[in-house]
């Protein structure tokens, strides 16, 4: 026996006399072989361990003890098991025991501490030290009612911890409380079952540091008033495991609360299962994780504005990959994730994303994707609100949004990239945006590295300000908008104002306008096209987007105009640019004629264009100038021929004051034409011949005369102005 001086026990029933000299060798106690759940009920005393001979055999008092531990197999352990502050000189190992009163371990510090497959009512190991391994794997709690955790591992540091098949009932209070525990290993939750009703959390890991990997594969965690899940400022130094794990939690804490965890590895939630009726699913707000986190297959139910899957300010070392991931959420965002950041790519391929609210069902605003992002195939829903909202998010490799179906509502628009930076393309193929309030698309001011298309999108919205906006965006590559359909009943199918492609614009006249030529249209689409810059056009004409500016776009500006007219010029083809020009000063007399002025300024302009194709035609009004000096001839000729009997309207100067005039010839009367036609270069025929105003058809060809010069002098000061471009009015 030992030489402590403190009592001990002597009346040593058979079991614990078995037990003390298999202590001493070194090898199980096997007392029975009963399970745990009937030790509870049987009355053999042949099964019985005192918990004071256990704490006794541990301080060594019993004598030396070999070092691989205290083994006890199948024991109904009678008493208190009361090892705290116990400076264990070995291990103690439990294997389908039944231990009838408390077990503390709180301050004890021990090699190795298991309790495996038994029957226990709680465990207080608050500040433990276990060298090894805390075990409690398949263990069963069913403590009801208490003002204690049933586990409590608070502030405790253990080797590892394994909990695998761990199953805790209990009521208000938290079913395993490990706020500030220190692991160094390892922790296994493998198939642990927990349930209660504890208001701050059933399973606690608040502040926890496990220096290896958490292990909560096929976990299931429920807790009806409060969160499932409490994991706040959690340290994990490699992954982090839930697959398949099914946590139902409550409250506006959230089920799955990891706000501020750091994972040293991967956290893998593939097929994950968590709901909350009352709060959030999972609130992962600045989560850090320094390689990939998996969500795919997960199932995500939440309810409320906070958003069911939070990821806030998340930081990925790797990729997110959310493949297949599934998210409800009938009172507000599916997913809200501002802010998020991933070092590799962003993967949500075929999720399936049902939201509510003008937060949107897929929030992304301002988050940092240094790879690519890709919702192939995804199906965004929100009745009440936007479907994606990504606004000043930036992904500096490629987005694609192919086959994606996007149900939203309201101005917002149902996809928002306001102000998001794409580092190389955007690839909307075959994508399905509905919104029956608002844009269907709004990108405004976006800016894309590379080539942006819209190739066999199917756009549908119901606003003034556009279905498919891209105002002020910036494409440094090609624009495609090959699209299947963009439909807007109220206000324009697309929004190009203020844009800039640097490359090739793809836009088939079809998607506006099957009828492409005319003098009017019939057909009611709509583009805005207002100081859109392109590099080239392809699929259509130079002609076909004439024919779009002028008759479908809401209103007359100058630019769509001036910009094809640049890019027809800067092409060598100045005819077709003229042309242009000349349209578009048809179209501000069409449209907004207003602009031009009074009615005399209205005249003006018709004839200049009829004259002068305004500024564009130079030849129209030398051809017109030509025809009045025709004109000014053919008048000194008529003149010459008509006569009231005894002088002509034109006749010789020297028989004005003669009873009889005498006649010119026909080349004098020529002459005398384009000598008043051209006074600027007189033919001195009108020393010899000229207008006789003395008679009244003489007043009246002098009259016209005057009129044929005024013309003559204006088509000459057009005919010179257009020859050197002096008067080409660009509005």
């Amino acid at each position: 026996m030992s030489d402590d001086p403190l009592p001990v026990l002597t009346d040593l029933t058979p079991p614990e006399l078995e037990l003390l000299d298999s202590a001493r060798r070194g090898v199980v106690a096997q007392v029975s072989e009963l399970p745990a759940h009937l030790l509870a009920v049987s009355d053999v005393s042949g099964h019985l361990v005192r918990g004071r001979f256990l704490r006794e055999l541990l301080l060594g008092r019993h004598g030396e003890l070999d070092p691989r531990g205290v083994r006890l197999t199948g024991a109904r352990i009678t008493g208190d098991l009361d090892l705290a502050h116990v400076r264990a000189k070995c291990g103690l190992y439990l294997t389908r025991c039944t231990i009838e009163g408390s077990f503390s371990a709180a301050d004890a510090h021990i090699e190795n501490l298991t309790c495996e497959d038994s029957r226990i009512d709680h465990l207080d190991a608050g500040r433990l030290r276990v060298e090894g391994v805390l075990g409690l794997a398949g263990t069963r709690i069913t403590e009801a009612d208490s003002d204690e955790p049933p586990i409590n591992l608070g502030d405790a540091h253990v080797g590892e911890l394994d909990c695998s098949g761990l199953e805790i009932r209990t009521g208000s209070i938290a079913a395993l409380f490990g706020d500030g525990l220190h692991v160094d290993g390892d922790v296994t939750l493998w198939r642990a079952r927990i349930h209660c009703f504890a208001e701050y959390g059933a399973l606690r890991l608040t502040s926890a540091r496990i220096g290896g990997q958490l292990d909560g594969a096929e976990l299931q965690v429920v807790n009806d008033a409060g969160p499932a899940v409490q994991a706040d400022g959690l340290q994990v130094g490699n992954n982090l495991y839930m697959m398949n794990a099914h946590i139902i939690g409550a409250g506006q804490l959230g089920a799955l609360r990891l706000l501020r965890t750091e994972i040293g590895g991967q956290a893998q939630f593939a097929e994950l299962q968590v709901s909350n009726p009352s709060g959030p699913a999972i609130t992962a707000d600045n989560l850090r994780v320094a390689s990939t986190l998996y969500l795919g297959k997960a199932r995500i139910a939440g309810n409320g504005s906070d958003g069911a899957l939070r990821l806030p300010g998340a930081q990925i070392g790797g990729q997110l990959s959310g493949d297949e991931l599934d998210v409800h959420n009938f009172a507000g965002p599916a997913i809200i994730a501002d802010g998020i950041g991933a070092t590799s790519q962003l993967s949500l391929r075929d999720a399936r994303l049902t939201g509510s609210g003008e937060l949107g069902a897929l929030r992304l605003l301002g988050g940092n994707i240094r790879g690519q992002f890709s919702a192939a195939d995804a199906r965004i829903i929100n009745e009440t609100g936007p479907g994606i909202v990504a606004d000043g998010l930036k992904v500096e490799g490629d987005l694609y949004l192919n086959r994606v179906h996007v149900t939203g509502a309201g101005p917002s628009g149902a996809v928002r990239m306001v102000s998001t930076r794409i580092g190389s393309q955007l690839t909307c193929t075959d994508m399905r945006v509905v919104n029956r309030s608002g844009p269907g698309v709004t990108a405004d001011r976006l800016d894309v590295t590379g080539n942006l298309s819209f190739k066999n999108v199917r756009i549908t919205g119901n606003s003034g300000r556009g279905a498919l906006r891209l105002p002020s965006a910036k494409i440094r590559g090609q624009l495609n908008l090959t699209a299947h359909s963009i439909r807007n009943p109220h206000g324009s199918a697309i929004n190009l104002i203020g844009a800039r492609t640097d490359g090739v614009i793809f836009l088939p006249c079809r998607l506006v306008c099957v009828q492409a030529w005319g003098r009017s249209c019939r057909w009611s689409t709509k583009v805005d096209l207002d100081d859109f810059t392109f590099g080239s056009l392809a699929s259509l004409s130079w002609r076909e987007w004439l024919h779009l500016i002028r008759f479908h776009t809401p209103r007359y500006t100058p630019s769509p105009y001036q910009k094809l007219a640049a890019s027809e010029r800067a092409a060598g083809h100045d005819g077709n640019a003229r042309h242009v020009l000349i349209t578009q000063q048809q179209d501000l007399q069409r449209r907004d004629s207003r602009a031009l002025g009074g009615r005399l300024t209205h005249l003006f302009h018709r004839s200049w264009g009829l004259l002068a194709g305004y500024g564009y035609r130079a030849r129209r009004t030398a051809a017109a100038l030509l025809i009045a000096l025709i004109a000014a001839a053919t008048v000194g000729l008529v003149a010459g021929h008509i006569t009231d009997g005894t002088h002509h309207a034109a006749e010789r100067v020297t028989s004005f004051a003669q009873p009889a005039g005498q006649p010119c010839s026909t080349v004098e009367l020529i002459g005398v034409g384009l000598d008043r036609g051209l006074p600027l270069s007189p033919t001195g025929v009108r020393t010899r011949c000229d207008l006789n105003t003395e008679t009244t058809a003489g007043e009246w060809f002098t009259l016209l005369i005057w009129l044929i010069q005024a013309a003559v002098w204006g088509l000459a000061t057009l005919a010179l102005a257009g020859y050197t471009g002096l008067i080409r009015k660009p509005a």
